[in-house]
């Protein structure tokens, strides 16, 4: 805080150096005790004897700003800056009150000039970093991954080139950008930031996971899984997450331990009853899988389960609650050159007792079929007829029912 120096303002002796200083120095005395309307109302008496007081101008928008009426210490504060553009002091708390009016683009202006002239201000590098990182979190919200990138780069920058740390979120929030623009290794160097940072920061052990896995350093990410699940027990997503790793291990017993702990946990998820399907099918599990399959429709009619051939078995659900998607499209429940298109079934033997059982891909509810009998269709293309509409998981081509 600026504080009085001896400064005559006023040289037509009706003002004298005392009677400023005095009034200053009493109302530094309420500033400091907190009684801040008693404060402005003597550096207003200062300023009405010596315009050009500096630093009554500058503790005057000072007090307003704590008292919470930005909209008062703005000129105030304006006019100290006028008479000294190079104290750093004045340009950084103009800033604070440009952005608690919602001139955001002015404040980090200003907030940069200060950090231009004084790189290691630790109040200026806070405030920028944080409006940084704030617009990066709008910027992935509107789906602009490079620009919100780049804010938090420049917001790590500003933090650490002022010898100050960056919290946790940014680093997380930097990591995923990187993972985004494929830029896995310092992706990876970000998450551990974040998780040095907090240990217990389990979405940022979660992200380091991925972009492990990403990397394909399996073994890794699974470790940070589950170094994730010891803290987190009760996330259905790091079940799923760590399950997916394991997967790709060759490990399929214990993935499907992990998938299933996840719908035990949340048995609305939707994705984690395909993955337990996968790894049903993965441990030839074939009716078990079906049901699974069927589970999964059931909470969502429009999901697109696997079963004809050409849905590969390496399909997962990775816990973004988003579906897969070929590049070229969606995958499809019917051939693209058969006759009708999603309204496959399963067949009577690949049937679960479950009341679950029996729906088509739309989810509407089926008959229970005939005994089905293996069509002439090779696994793979078209069916012969319409009457071959099912899918027999055990001998993998189209059947009679």
């Amino acid at each position: 805080m600026l504080r009085p120096q001896p400064h005559a303002q006023r040289r037509d002796g009706t003002i004298t150096m005392a009677t400023v200083e005095d009034t200053l120095t009493l109302a530094l005395s309420h500033h400091d005790a907190g009684r801040l309307a008693e404060a402005e109302a003597l550096y207003g008496r200062v300023v009405a004897m010596a315009p050009d007081h500096v630093q009554a101008l500058f503790l005057w928008g000072a007090a307003a700003h704590l008292r919470g009426d930005p909209g008062a210490a703005l000129p105030r504060l304006e006019r100290a800056r006028y008479l000294a553009p190079t104290a750093t002091v004045i340009t950084a708390l103009l800033a604070a009150v440009h952005r608690t009016l919602g001139g955001r683009a002015t404040a980090e202006t200003l907030y940069r000039e200060v950090l231009a002239a004084e790189p290691r201000h630790g109040e200026a590098a806070a405030a920028l970093a944080e409006m940084l990182e704030e617009e990066a979190k709008a910027l992935q919200a509107r789906g602009d991954m490079a620009a919100a990138l780049s804010h938090d780069e420049q917001a790590v920058t500003v933090l650490r080139t002022a010898g100050l740390s960056p919290k946790p979120t940014l680093w997380n929030s930097l990591g995923a950008g990187l993972l985004a623009a494929g830029r896995r290794e310092e992706a990876i160097s970000a998450f551990e930031s974040a998780v040095a940072a907090d240990p217990r920061y389990g979405e940022a052990l979660s992200n380091l996971g991925g972009a492990l896995k990403a990397a394909k350093r399996l073994d890794e990410a699974a470790a940070r899984y589950r170094q994730a699940l010891a803290l987190f027990p009760k996330v259905p997503e790091l079940h799923t997450n760590l399950g997916t790793v394991l997967a790709e291990l060759n490990q399929p017993v214990e993935a499907l331990a992990a998938y299933q702990e996840a719908v035990r946990l949340n048995p609305a998820f939707v994705g984690g009853w395909l993955n337990v399907g996968m790894g049903r099918h993965a441990v030839d599990d074939l009716h078990g899988a079906a049901d699974a399959y069927h589970r999964a429709l059931a909470l969502d009619p429009s999901f697109i389960a696997p079963g004809p051939p050409w849905a590969p078995s390496s399909m997962s659900w990775d816990g973004s609650r988003k579906r897969r998607r070929r590049r070229k499209g969606r995958w499809r429940s019917i051939p693209a050159g058969s006759r009708q298109t999603g309204t496959w079934r399963w067949c009577r033997c690949c049937w679960d007792a479950s009341p679950k059982a029996g729906r088509s891909t739309n989810g509407a509810a089926t008959a229970a079929p005939t005994p089905c009998a293996p069509s002439t269709a090779l696994p793979g293309t078209a069916r012969p007829s319409l009457a071959a509409r099912c899918w027999c998981m055990s001998n993998r081509a189209w059947v009679m029912c």
